[in-house]
């Protein structure tokens, strides 16, 4: 079996990619008729590239200096010009397909092949890995035989196993088609419930493959699958002949170096593609000799780690009371050997605790010396040593476009720009949440995660009943398996970092107050730091997860029958360079991106510490000069620490910790049926004096923990809740009331009535600064859906939305016109009215009718409640007519429950009860709505919202469901708050009975549980304060204020409120429903409960 000339020919050209047929190797083939496949595949690229936007397109061609019919050239059917002088991987790719008649004959062993874990196709590439072999051996000489036949077995293995990973999926269609030939639809499946194993039809297909030009006929089909392995093969070589070169000739060094005392003998053992591939599929390799001394090998230069761990070496030289774990390294020009970190376990609890000291001391190093991608695979614990064993990210390059990106700044910017470019969490060493496949996977790459597997866990497509008759794709739950040899382990238990933050913060406070205290030698021109000045270092552009994903898209079979449909595929990198609408000066790294995607390496950049040249690879030659010099960045970081700013660290790791452990689950409390009485009947109630000292005390805190700058603005950093994902993270606060700076000012703006104090007015309007100079920009530029108001806060563009738009009354435009509303009345400030004003403007008919939220938190039901804030303040009808569309697009939302009721799918589906996201606050946005209008539409829709919660009811405990939730957003707490809410227009003898029970379930609640408003103690306090008014019932206001009085003693005894947990120490939280601002409001209430409405309720003075 062997390819024809033109075959091969044909292969070139199908395989190849946009920028080859642009080349001056190809011409366009005019024999074929092409204008509506040329069409389609612009129509393809333009998706891709930019997500069907004409104008970004255009740039993203002219920036590479195309026109449009540059592009149609290059998507067209080609023809090669030389077809005598072949690319080199045609050959391989021959080689390979003449080998699978003779790669199975007796005489030829092969050691890849594990019959318990067979790899899916494995004969099918066999023939490949033999040809490797052959060339392997005929170009290494005796330098081959420095690896025993085991360890050869070991490396063809991962290579067999990379070709199944690339190849498996076409082969897989292609025998499913070939089995459904050979068998009726009836037989197969009787056939999948047998329980004997046939392997008749799978070596049927392997014979017809290996034979009769089988694998010349796939491959015809799938040209770009040909390509990938023959390129595959031809790197490999490269790559391990260059590894046993370098043994060979470093081996009298390795011995003295590492293991002097002791013969090394030949390598029996090796693991290869141990790191993500890069410059023509090199990796990281790990060998053992039969001395059993383990190495790694890493074909890069290891300088920048011989002058991170001689930085090391000095500091253990130091006074200090915890040394580090220095690693042997041989280092070459352009690779080189270092000492093999092995797990182990500590000695005793002591030792756990100085792991996590030399840890903190670690995060210290690594922010000073502007370190990055210390993900989990980086970390090894080594007893009580953390050993970091990939540092090419230390001293991590900024580029110079986003770099001067934030020369002119809001606070809002200031504090985004301290999170991404200038706090711990650049170090990646922190808990930080990552999703992937459109929300449906969540992980945390961090050493100190301390999430478990089932965080991580997502359908995946995997082999099942592997090289067998019945062989499939099957989608299961995978989790990512991270390993755990970066935790200490104590005895058999690894210790988890959730207990040992403290400590984490102790050794991060030691190594920030000994660089301030050596400040002066290490800005002293012998500084140990010198070794760092001139290194090469690698700049990640983008995360390989976003790599990784990509290239997944692209592996699709029907993507392997052209190499044009599967570079359009890759052209997904470029939106992120089209996001402005001049040529970004990081441009050139987009074609650098592509080189190596399509060659399924992951893209590569380097830098040297001291220059703002960037290069491709290991290249010696710059292809851009867009960078910002590292080493005088740290050295100017060194120059800046102050305990101002180790205060803010130190919260940023607190946060950090706490997007991990947080509750989230909305709160549940536990009830005990048999308690008759309030649980804190003899607590004396905080005074009116004593609340206005807490809460002034809260504002305070604020006003110390904000960001500002020079233009006036203010703005704050803390944590923002999900609701896509259920995590908290870690954020510059955006806009909205729920966790952003409307609801931190509309505290500061009560403080400022009640106490009459105008700095809390001022502070409360700075930070507000920013939503109102956002709001301008809309004015003066063209307002498109993409309004920056509607989510949270993209990293890289602080203002500008990624997401689909909410209306809500928590999250989302709503959130933001209720908030304006309400500090406008308070302050009497008029402008912030036209504010509201504009942000209604930008709720659309279209915009609600794409609403799927509905809930009062993001959906229309919020927006309703704020658009009638709005018109109560104003008197302009148009709001009013604004809350009727959004009241009818929820009553054609309506669907009928399974107990035959309507009501809404507010979250995935579900129907849900509660106030935030059920039914109870739907039904209350109705009720306020129809109080206005007199549509009795409205009506009906809330009564059969509220006979859907009462179906839910479970009688025999007095609840809402049998889990007893009592929170605002799904349980009972919000369910009385909304009839309270409503009892105005819809009160009877059913309705009061629920407000009892419910507050009945209330009372009987234990304490035990996070302290903010929403879903803790304060929104029970809040809901028992607005019971007591509503109902004119002291016993309730006596209640919230034992209440309130417990959780303040509680906060002073262990020094902090409990925003996120209960068992540990929280980052400082400003945010409203999250945070100290909802505290302060709360304790403000107790005394101007005329004055200050309900926000859980939304209501209006």
């Amino acid at each position: 079996m062997e390819f024809s000339r033109e075959q091969l020919v044909n292969i070139v050209e199908k395989a190849s990619t946009l920028s080859e047929r642009l080349s001056s190797k190809f011409i366009v083939n005019r024999t074929k008729t092409i204008d509506n496949l040329v069409n389609t595949r612009i129509e393809k690229w333009r998706e891709s590239a930019a997500n069907g936007d004409d104008k970004k397109f255009e740039n993203r061609l002219a920036w590479d200096g195309l026109t449009l019919e540059d592009a149609r050239r290059a998507v067209a059917p080609v023809s090669l010009v030389d077809q005598i002088n072949l690319p080199a991987w045609t050959e391989t790719l021959n080689e390979g397909v003449k080998a699978a008649t003779i790669a199975f004959s007796q005489d030829i062993k092969y050691n890849c092949i594990d019959a318990e874990e067979p790899i899916p196709f494995e004969e099918l590439f066999l023939p490949f890995v033999y040809i490797a072999r052959q060339k392997l051996a005929a170009r290494t000489g005796q330098n081959y035989h420095q690896l025993s036949d085991t360890a050869h077995g070991l490396l063809e293995r991962r290579l067999l196993i990379s070709f199944s990973e690339i190849g498996a999926h076409v082969a897989e269609l292609k025998f499913s088609s070939f089995r459904a030939t050979r068998q009726s639809a009836i037989a197969y499946i009787l056939k999948q419930s047998e329980n004997h194993v046939s392997r008749d039809r799978y070596e049927a297909f392997i014979n017809q493959m290996l034979n009769n030009n089988g694998l010349i006929a796939f491959f015809q089909e799938y040209p770009v699958l040909a390509k990938l392995l023959a390129i595959k093969i031809d790197f490999w070589l490269d790559a391990i002949e260059e590894f046993l070169s370098q043994l060979a000739a470093d081996y009298p060094e390795i011995q003295q170096v590492f293991q002097p005392d002791a013969d090394l003998g030949q390598v029996v053992e090796v693991k290869s593609n141990l790191s993500d591939p890069h410059n023509d599929h090199h990796t990281v390799i790990i060998i053992t000799f039969a001395s059993d001394l383990k190495l790694v090998y890493k074909p890069k230069s290891l300088h920048i780690d011989e002058a991170y761990f001689n930085f090391l070496s000095w500091f253990n030289q130091q006074e200090i009371d915890l040394s580090f774990k220095c690693l042997k390294i041989l280092n070459r020009p352009n690779y080189g050997w270092v000492e093999f970190v092995e797990s182990l376990p500590c000695e005793n609890q002591q030792a756990v605790q100085r792991f996590y000291q030399r840890t903190g001391i670690l995060l210290g190093l690594l922010y000073i010396l502007k370190g990055n991608d210390c993900h989990v695979e980086n970390l090894i614990a080594c007893g009580e040593h953390p050993v970091i064993i990939d540092l090419e990210t230390i001293m991590h390059p900024t580029i110079k476009e986003q770099a001067d990106s934030y020369t002119s700044q809001n606070a809002l910017e200031l504090a985004l720009r301290f999170l991404v470019q200038n706090s711990v969490l650049q170090t990646h060493l922190l808990p930080q949440w990552h999703t992937a496949l459109g929300g449906k996977l969540v992980y945390d790459l961090s050493p100190l995660a301390v999430s478990d597997d089932e965080d991580s866990k997502h359908d995946s497509p995997i082999f099942i009943d592997i090289n067998t008759d019945k062989m499939r794709l099957k989608y299961e739950p995978i989790s990512i398996d991270f390993g755990k040899s970066h935790l200490p382990l104590l005895g058999e238990t690894y210790i988890s970092p959730d207990n040992y933050v403290e400590d984490l913060i102790i050794g991060f406070q030691k190594i920030y107050h000994f660089i301030i205290d050596h400040r002066e030698v290490l800005l002293d021109t012998n500084s140990p730091l010198l070794n760092f000045s001139h290194q090469r270092i690698r700049l990640l552009f983008r995360g390989t997860q976003s790599y990784a994903s990509i290239l997944d898209n692209a592996q699709r079979p029907e993507y392997f029958k052209d190499g044009v449909e599967r570079n359009i595929k890759l052209e997904l990198l470029s939106r992120a360079y089209l996001t402005e609408e001049t040529k970004p000066l990081f441009w050139p790294l987009l074609q650098q991106e592509l080189r190596s995607m399509v060659q399924m390496d992951i893209p590569y950049f380097s830098a040297f510490t001291d220059s703002d040249r960037l290069f491709a690879g290991l290249s010696s030659t710059p292809f851009t000069d867009c960078m910002t010099p590292t080493y005088p960045d740290v050295i100017a970081r060194i120059q800046q620490l102050s305990e101002t700013d180790l205060k803010r660290q130190i919260e940023v790791i607190r946060g950090a910790f706490n997007t991990s452990i947080a509750d989230s689950s909305e709160g549940t409390l536990s009830i005990n049926p048999e308690q008759t009485e309030p649980i804190y009947e003899n607590i004396t109630p905080l005074s009116r004096n004593e609340c206005l000292e807490k809460a002034i005390a809260i504002a305070k805190e604020i006003q110390s923990q904000a960001f500002y700058s020079d233009d006036g603005s203010a703005a704050w950093i803390g944590l923002e809740y999900i609701p896509t994902v259920k995590r908290f993270q870690l954020k510059a606060l955006g806009y909205h009331l729920y966790d952003g700076s409307c609801g931190i000012a509309l505290f500061l703006a009560a403080v400022s009535v009640v106490m009459k104090d105008n700095q809390y007015r001022s502070l409360a309007l700075q930070g507000l600064q920013p939503l109102r100079q956002h709001l301008q920009n809309l004015e003066t530029e063209k307002p498109t859906n993409d309004i920056g108001l509607g989510k949270g806060l993209n990293l890289k563009k602080p203002t500008e939305l990624t997401e689909s738009v909410n209306i809500g009354a928590c999250v989302g435009l709503g959130s933001i016109i209720y908030a304006l509303v309400q500090i406008s009345n308070l302050l009497n400030e008029a402008s912030l009215l036209d504010n509201a004003k504009q942000v209604a403007s930008l709720i659309t008919t279209e915009i609600i009718s794409q609403d799927q939220e509905l809930n009062i938190s993001s959906g229309a039901a919020g927006s309703i409640l704020a658009l009638l804030a709005l018109y109560k303040a104003t008197g302009d009808a148009k709001y009013l007519e604004l809350a009727v569309t959004c009241g009818n697009h929820i009553l054609s939302q309506e669907i009928t429950s399974d107990v035959g009721i309507k009501s809404w799918a507010t979250d995935g589906k579900k129907l849900l009860a509660g106030f935030a996201y059920g039914a109870a606050g739907i039904a209350y946005a109705l009720l306020r709505l129809y109080d206005i209008t007199l549509d009795s539409s409205f009506f009906l829709g809330a009564k059969e919202a509220i006979a859907y919660e009462r179906s839910l009811f479970v009688p025999e405990a007095g609840n809402k469901d049998s889990s007893f939730m009592t929170s605002w957003s799904n349980g009972a707490a919000g369910v009385v708050l909304a009839r309270l809410g409503s009892l105005e227009v819809l009160d009877t003898d059913e309705i009061r009975q629920e407000i009892e029970i419910g507050l009945n379930t209330i009372q009987k609640s234990s304490f035990d549980k996070v302290d903010r408003l929403s879903c803790g103690n304060f929104g029970i306090i809040d809901i028992l304060l607005e019971a007591s008014t509503r109902l004119s019932h002291p016993s309730l206001l006596k209640d919230a204020q034992q209440r309130a009085a417990s959780v303040v003693h509680k906060a002073q005894l262990t020094g902090s409120f409990y925003l996120f947990s209960k068992y540990h120490q929280d980052m400082y939280n400003p945010s409203f429903f999250n945070g100290m601002a909802g505290i302060g409001y709360g304790l403000l209430r107790f005394s101007y409960p005329k004055l200050l409405p309900s926000i859980l309720l939304f209501d209006c003075n």
